[in-house]
């Protein structure tokens, strides 16, 4: 990524998919909702489980209030409504979790193998704050739509 120039002098937040390497470039980093929203679907398609879905309105619903504020001239979501969506995400991922608790210890060396709610659960707890990035700062953007449209080659 060096030799390439990838987010080489980069000002601001790294709006990405959770490609690990880009985490190696520092700075600030968010995480792309429309990235999180697809795997999200993905999950309650094999799962049905209803804090899957009702993650992803929430996510939705955490974007059309930051987008208000934004056009609205804000500088943030209003306090209740920010302390209240917070609340929220934690509770359907702490569901999340009592559903698909982390593996047990198998006794062997390495980590336990994880399905993919657990995997997307720890993604969900660990990376929170990058996830909810665009809802703390509504200067940030939700997903990184905008910039893989600039990037990608035109089709003829």
């Amino acid at each position: 990524m060096d030799a390439l120039g990838v987010m080489a002098d980069r000002q601001g937040v790294a709006v990405h998919d959770f490609w690990k390497p880009y985490y190696r470039c520092g700075g600030h980093h968010a995480l792309c909702n429309a990235h999180l929203l697809r795997d999200l679907t993905g999950l309650y398609e094999v799962t049905g489980e209803s804090w899957v879905a009702q993650l992803g309105d929430l996510l939705v619903d955490m974007h059309r209030a930051a987008s208000a504020a934004r056009d609205r001239g804000h500088e943030h979501v209003a306090p209740d409504r920010y302390t209240s969506y917070h609340a929220l995400y934690d509770t359907l991922v702490h569901h999340g979790r009592q559903r698909h608790p982390e593996p047990e210890p198998s006794g062997r060396r390495g980590r336990a193998k994880r399905d993919l709610a657990q995997n997307l659960l720890t993604r969900l707890e660990t990376h929170r704050s990058e996830i909810l990035a665009f809802f703390d700062d509504i200067t940030i953007t939700f997903d990184n739509n905008a910039t893989e449209r600039a990037l990608r080659m035109m089709k003829e």
